[in-house]
């Protein structure tokens, strides 16, 4: 686990790939008030967590409250120990938690706040403004911190390399991402954003660049849905890390 100070009182805890041969780390961020009190970002998997959770107690800080991105299960794995904190996550949460977890109940891994459109809150000196942007994930959030920081969730994933992970939708729906990704192109103006795998970037023309990339694949995979991603990388010469053949590698090899 690193912990990388953003600002004062606004860290990114990352943390190495887990299994051999993947290229994704994991990020959580953590905020801290004058009340040794702490706000996540996500919780990562659970044994992310659990470190992290250690970290803080050594340092007598508690965790009050938690926003999570989206509830896909490796920005979740926290929210089972956290029964008694405030949770802020989009009111579309269950459509991505029910399939997770069958019949069984996941009324713990549910937001206790739901943002609709947008919500604004503070934490200590920070003014936090969280906005519904379904895309990666139906239950997408941005979280924009202080106007200068952009919390992107798995809109724009990269390696743990900062290189550019191929654009997933986890709902198949190709257009909602492209619409997140236009949105994105005006909200990264300024900011310096923090994905959930890869590393904060502020370089604007690097940005855009990335940005416009996805975009054209979004676009071309709208027209053809029943083609290979690799059939993109050769009509367009964009390359992207398909983590679908990391997966497929990782097993080999373990």
């Amino acid at each position: 686990m690193q912990v990388k100070e953003l600002k004062e009182n606004l860290f990114l805890v990352s943390f190495d790939p887990i299994f051999l041969g993947e290229v994704l780390n994991y990020n959580i961020v953590l905020l801290l008030n004058d009340k040794n009190e702490a706000m996540l970002i996500d919780t990562g998997f659970k044994r992310h967590f659990n470190q992290l959770k250690k970290y803080l107690d050594d340092k007598n800080i508690t965790i009050i409250k938690v926003i999570i991105t989206h509830f896909h299960r490796d920005h979740i794995g926290g929210l089972s120990k956290l029964n008694d904190v405030v949770k802020y996550g989009s009111k579309k949460a269950d459509i991505t938690l029910a399939p997770n977890f069958e019949n069984k109940s996941f009324d713990i891994y549910k937001p206790t706040i739901c943002i609709d459109d947008v919500l604004d809150i503070q934490f200590g000196n920070f003014d936090i403004h969280l906005s519904h942007n379904p895309g990666h994930s139906i239950d997408g959030l941005l979280v924009e911190i202080d106007n200068k920081f952009l919390v992107v969730g798995d809109d724009m994933i990269y390696t743990k390399d900062q290189e550019p992970m191929l654009p997933y939708c986890s709902n198949r729906d190709f257009e909602m991402h492209l619409k997140s990704i236009k949105r994105l192109k005006n909200e990264v103006i300024d900011k310096t954003v923090i994905p959930m795998h890869g590393q904060p970037e502020s370089n604007i023309d690097y940005l855009q660049n990335d940005l416009d990339n996805r975009y054209k694949y979004l676009q071309w995979k709208v027209n053809n849905k029943d083609k290979q991603n690799k059939e993109f990388e050769i009509e367009s010469g964009i390359r992207f890390v398909d983590y679908s053949r990391i997966k497929k590698q990782n097993k080999k090899e373990l």
